[in-house]
């Protein structure tokens, strides 16, 4: 799934949980990938906004996923 991905694409994952998360990819090892910079929607007073993913986590560093976790993965579309 991750093959033909690079540091620094802009993608797109779908969770097992139903989120979908919009991150830099830096990675992947056996059993996880690394992003930055992650956003997921959300619905905002005036209409779906961007929020950060992972409040609590630093933002300075990636944050890393099980692959189990991701059902699908996609570049973002212009």
């Amino acid at each position: 799934m991750f093959e033909d991905k690079k540091d620094g694409d802009l993608i797109t994952l779908k969770l097992a949980s139903g989120e979908e998360v919009i991150a830099n990819y830096k990675g992947k090892t056996d059993s996880y990938v690394s992003i930055e910079k992650a956003l997921v929607l959300m619905q905002g007073p005036q209409g779906l906004a961007f929020g950060t993913f992972f409040s609590t986590a630093r933002q300075d560093e990636p944050i890393m996923i099980a692959v189990d976790k991701i059902t699908s993965m996609a570049h973002i579309n212009d």
